[in-house]
């Protein structure tokens, strides 16, 4: 139904069909069926299977007229996002306005620090720089807007818009960079000096800006020219493409895969629009036009949103964007669930009689998938109780299995709502969120659901046993293209019968007799990729430091099945309960796993006292003496203790359900202790500490980041519940994981890091010298704040860190604005995070896919280079033979590789380290205050410390219940605060809990007091 312009009534599917309404009206009414079919649903009580489709007298029309009649107005309680995906969406009453197109979110309080690395910045883009263009959107704007960045001062980016309006944002969502725009900064300086001069405070900001305070559209007359132009020749490459950009359909393949914009734009424009322009790189390069890859854009983001998937990374190095191309078949499914609906709508609604006697016949089907669910759901809540914040409460009693038998039909509902609610192949603005809707509402299970949202179609596919009832929908939601999460036994097995080829160095591979090779890291650990040695030269103070890394890259080829698979992956995700390995072969980990008699590439560096670098090669070994040791027993045989000296205390305190599981079994390979060691052993050890110590010394000098914060973490067992794959594909769970939160040590060895870090230099090095192109880390906006950055960092931020105390959130905002995010590029360049000239991963092959790579590069110059008299008479020119012998080009590597690595490591690294963790936290805490769960009481109350003010609309902090974010809503205020003007940063409440939702990722808390000032 769809409120008309001149009436106070509603107009149903059936009147729209009616001539008197426009044409172009009836597809915005399937989002209506969202809106209201999201609004609500009360339970009539009625018997027997409700078919949600009926004609005007129908029992739900009624209830929504009634319901309508009562409340009035429906607003969302705030925008979606894909952060926070679970408020209803309302894309019928959009302004195009500014602020529709900033996402207000979860704002920007995550840790600054992570697993002992900088974190992911998300999907913000702190790189912009005045003259960039943008497309501000949001998940549910229709209409996006473009913006030309004009600077960023006290922590907020500053942009004119082509609607003639300034404002000023911390975090903004594009989908969409065209970078250096507006080449000449004299175009911006008019409307930039008419910006208010004021600090930067959010609320004032936004109000200015609301009063038109600011630059004027006469000011920005000549930029907003430049945006329409621009969009005017989209329009134009649109129209005059329009057939080619139609087929983009046709590009949803048999499998889905990772696609970017250019390459989009190559396989759907005639050969002959190849134009392109020169990037401005200096090395030639060339590409599509912007206003064209906009066209582009545009036209898949509008029509084919099905089918195409923008995947949001913060860098923008690269010019071209990534989508992930759904699969024929997943794009069939959805349209031809539509259409069942549609058409069983139509048909009893008042439509012809052979519509409605399809539509009787659909229902008649509908129906029989509805009895199967509802069988399997109350079979599943007399063991589960169903819980509205996205999962089930733990296992009250077992049952037996039982493997229902899903007809074709009804897989094409499932799969609908896999699709819907776990993978988010379907957009936020789309108008088939009602379809979902519909069939939860159909099952008559999900009546005390406040919205019939993803999160209750995710909880059905957890009752039907689709998948665990403990399964995080970040699993799902975070997956790309080749990488499969449901039923994945069936992806690994032709990789878990691979062989493996001869070994390509084995004619220069030497033997390293007499030399202990010390393997360093936890007893838990499986793939062990790198152990160190020390080799003392014939001048006093000066040594070799050799790291030994595991070498899969001799015996597996980059094409071959096995290195398919990793590179699929890029990476091991370690995520608490869901360990997921780069390589499922055996045989992978049985060869090459550091031990005696395997091969190694090693990474040496000639350092002395001080920790600098006077040389370095690289060589293949085979092992012969290897130590295993803990981190812990390795500082203790150093001299030192099992902490790692860390300013920050790291507290204590844990909290634990579930049932523990029994005590830990003894590690495969045995672990060496301090007491075990000979007395060379240990001064070796001592000598390598104490290098590695020189070695940080002169990083920390150029501006490494000296320390991490600790942060909590979740330990998950599965070890007592059960997982039986039924005859139908679905699984049958008993028992719930045991999940224990603790704070973790973030900095790990410094011994073990700080080698790793110079096996990475000097694999750079290596390669730079060779001008072999590599996986280079790189932090471009560091570079270009070089001087700020320094400044800011050797005054502000790292004496706090060294002193432990944590930064503030406008601190780490600071930091991320100057520094920017990693990224990775084929030229070699400084990382100012790290404090290094250049660096690459290289010391982790069997758990990272750029290392593994980097092997392949570094195993081919060396093969080559052996090839010749000797390495010192090999050509190493850029242009060199030896270069066509690469497996992988620079071009190769640029255009196509990295874009697509990047974003796999991004990907993988938040589900592990961000949204995982977060995500079993969230699920022990819902656990403890839901359902009583917990080996010690949660708290009544906890303390609530505020970090971000929406003004008008809610608080954002964090409790002091391991560093949990949560948000306090206007409502939640009552009766402490009159207004959220009367907070500030910083101030503290006394808060009781009011939701935890768990597939959403957010917690509401309800302030009771103000907390008493801290002692």
């Amino acid at each position: 139904m769809l409120r008309s312009s001149n009436q106070t009534g509603y107009v149903c599917w059936r009147c729209l069909r009616q001539p008197r309404f426009s044409a172009t009206t009836w597809p915005l009414t399937s989002k209506l069926s969202q809106i209201r079919g999201l609004a609500s649903h009360p339970n009539d009580g009625q018997a027997g299977i409700q078919f949600p489709f009926h004609g005007k007298n129908s029992r739900i029309r009624n209830q929504l007229r009634l319901w309508e009649s009562e409340h009035p107005v429906i607003l969302p309680a705030f925008d979606p996002t894909p952060e926070n995906p679970i408020a209803p969406v309302n894309t019928l009453v959009e302004r195009r306005g500014t602020h529709q197109h900033i996402v207000p979110k979860q704002p920007d309080i995550a840790p600054l620090f992570d697993g002992g690395e900088l974190v992911d910045f998300g999907d913000g883009v702190p790189g912009l720089q005045p003259g960039d263009l943008v497309e501000l959107s949001s998940d549910t704007a229709r209409i996006p807007l473009l913006a030309i960045c004009l600077g960023h001062v006290d922590g907020f980016d500053h942009f004119y818009t082509d609607n003639g309006k300034w404002f000023a944002a911390r975090d903004i969502y594009t989908r969409f960079v065209v970078k250096k725009f507006i080449l000449d900064p004299g175009e911006l300086r008019a409307v930039i000096d008419a910006i208010p001069s004021t600090v930067g405070e959010e609320r004032l900001l936004g109000e200015l800006a609301s009063l038109n305070i600011g630059p004027t559209r006469t000011l920005g007359e000549s930029l907003r020219t430049r945006m329409l132009d621009f969009q005017e020749t989209a329009r134009h490459h649109n129209q005059v493409y329009s057939e080619s950009l139609n087929r983009a359909g046709t590009l949803a393949g048999p499998v889905e895969k990772l696609m970017t914009l250019e390459e989009i734009a190559h396989a759907l424009l005639p050969a002959a629009v190849a134009k392109k322009y020169p990037t401005g790189a200096g090395d030639g390069s060339s590409a599509f036009a912007p206003s064209l890859l906009y066209a582009v854009h545009r036209s898949i983001s509008i029509y084919h949103d099905l089918v195409f998937r923008p995947l949001h990374q913060s860098d923008r190095l690269y010019h071209n964007h990534l989508y992930a191309v759904a699969s024929e078949q997943d794009t069939k499914v959805i349209h031809d669930v539509e259409d069942t609906f549609r058409r069983a709508y139509e048909g009893l609604g008042g439509g012809q009689l052979q519509e409605q006697g399809a539509a009787h016949d659909i229902a008649s089907r509908f129906q029989v998938f509805v009895q199967r669910a509802q069988q399997a759901i109350d079979k599943s809540r007399r063991s589960r109780e169903w819980y509205s914040g996205g999962m089930l409460g733990p296992a009250r009693k077992s049952l037996s299995a039982s493997a229902f038998r899903w007809s074709r039909d009804d897989m094409k509902y499932i799969t609908f709502l896999r699709l819907w609610a776990a993978s988010g192949q379907i957009p936020r603005q789309s108008r088939l969120h009602w379809v979902g809707a519909a069939i939860l509402r159909a099952t008559q299970r999900y009546t005390q659901a406040e919205y019939l949202d993803c999160a209750t179609g995710w909880t059905f596919l957890q009752e039907i046993g689709w998948t665990h009832p403990w399964d995080l929908p970040v699993r799902h939601s975070l997956r790309l293209p080749g990488v499969a999460v449901h039923g994945s036994e069936a992806e690994t097995t032709a990789a878990k019968e691979q062989k493996l080829g001869p070994d390509l160095l084995a004619s220069i591979r030497s033997d390293l007799k007499g030399t202990t090779v010390y393997c360093i890291d936890s007893e838990k650990a499986q793939d062990i990729d790198d152990g160190v040695s020390l080799e003392h030269t014939e001048k006093e103070g000066e040594y070799w430091i050799n790291v030994h890394v595991a070498d899969p890259a001799s015996r597996i080829a980059h094409d071959s099945p096995l290195g398919n698979e990793a590179a699929a992956k890029s990476q091991t995700t370690y995520l608490a309960g869901y360990i997921e390995p780069m390589f499922t072969a055996e045989v992978v980990r049985d060869n090459f796993s550091l031990a005696s008699g395997r091969p190694s590439l090693t990474f040496s560096a000639r350092v002395n006292e001080l920790g600098e670098i006077l040389e370095y090669k690289i060589t293949p070994h085979v092992l012969q003496d290897v130590v295993y040791m803990t981190p812990e027993d390795a500082a203790v045989a150093a001299g030192g203790d099992a902490a790692s000296g860390s300013p920050f205390s790291i507290p204590s305190t844990s909290f634990e359900v579930g049932q523990p599981p029994a005590s830990p079994t003894s590690p495969e390979r045995k672990m060496t202790k301090p007491e075990e060691l000979s007395e060379l052993q240990v001064t070796d050890i001592k000598t390598l500490n104490r290098l590695a110590k020189a070695l940080q010394d002169v990083r920390i000098r150029n501006g490494c980041i000296p320390i991490f914060t600790p942060q909590p973490r979740a330990e998950v067992s599965l070890e007592h519940t059960t997982t039986e794959v039924l005859p139908n594909g679905f699984v049958h769970c008993t028992g719930d994981p045991y999940i224990r939160i603790a704070y973790e040590e973030p900095n790990g060895s410094p011994l073990v890091s700080s080698l790793m870090q110079l096996a990475g230099n000097v694999a750079a090095k290596w390669c730079a010298d060779r001008a072999i192109p590599i996986p280079y880390r790189a932090q471009q906006l560091a570079d270009r704040n070089a001087e700020r950055l320094q400044n800011f960092t050797q005054k502000v931020l790292y004496p706090k860190l060294l002193a432990g105390e944590y930064p503030t959130v406008d601190e780490m905002r600071n930091f991320r604005n100057l520094s920017g995010a990693f990224s990775l590029s084929v030229r070699p360049t400084s990382v100012a995070s790290m404090g290094l000239d250049m660096y690459t991963k290289s010391t982790s092959p069997l758990r990272r896919y750029a290392d593994l790579l980097v092997h392949w590069q570094i195993e081919a110059a060396l093969l080559e280079e052996s090839l010749r008299a000797s390495p010192e008479t090999a050509d190493k020119s850029p242009k060199s033979k030896k270069h066509s012998l690469l497996p992988f080009s620079r071009e190769a590597l640029k255009e196509n590789i990295l874009p697509h690595l990047l974003l796999r490591e991004r990907f993988s690294k938040r589900l592990a380290n961000a949204h995982g963790n977060k995500t079993w936290i969230l699920q022990a805490l819902a656990r403890a205050w839901r359902f009583g769960e917990g080996k010690e009481k949660l708290p009544e109350t906890f303390r609530f410390t505020v970090q971000k003010i929406e003004y008008g609309n809610r608080l954002w902090g964090r409790m002091d219940w391991f560093e949990v974010e949560c948000q306090v809503p206007v409502r939640g205020l009552e009766g402490v605060v009159n207004t959220t003007t009367e907070v500030k940063v910083g101030d503290e409440f006394i808060v009781k809990l009011t939701d935890v939702n768990v597939y959403s990722g957010y917690v509401v808390a309800q302030a009771l007091r103000r907390a008493e000032p801290r002692t």
